[in-house]
């Protein structure tokens, strides 16, 4: 599921959940997250598609490296965000391929 499709909802059911109200700045800052998120997703449907095999977490771990500057790039919650992303693209695309 497109994480864009919930975003409003899922801010206003945190703000709910915890009292604490989410910036404007820090709404942008999750707005670009989920964006990339979706373009995540997508790559994994389009890999699922086209047959080529998953891309691993090590693949997310070396991007998170080269475009986070996360030098560690293990246990990077945005590494792990994009990853599942792309696992769930990929997942609801190849049971599509299947059907």
């Amino acid at each position: 599921m497109k994480l864009t499709e919930t975003l409003n909802q899922d801010i206003r059911k945190f703000e709910k959940t915890t009292g604490k109200t989410v910036s404007p700045k820090l709404r942008d800052l999750i707005s670009e997250l989920v964006v990339a998120g979706d373009q995540f997703e997508d790559l994994g449907a389009k890999d699922a598609r086209e047959g080529c095999p998953q891309r691993t977490k090590e693949d997310f771990v070396t991007w998170g490296r080269r475009e986070l500057k996360d030098l560690e790039g293990e246990d990077n919650p945005i590494v792990d965000l994009m990853h599942k992303c792309y696992i769930d693209g990929y997942n609801a695309a190849a049971l599509e391929v299947l059907a």
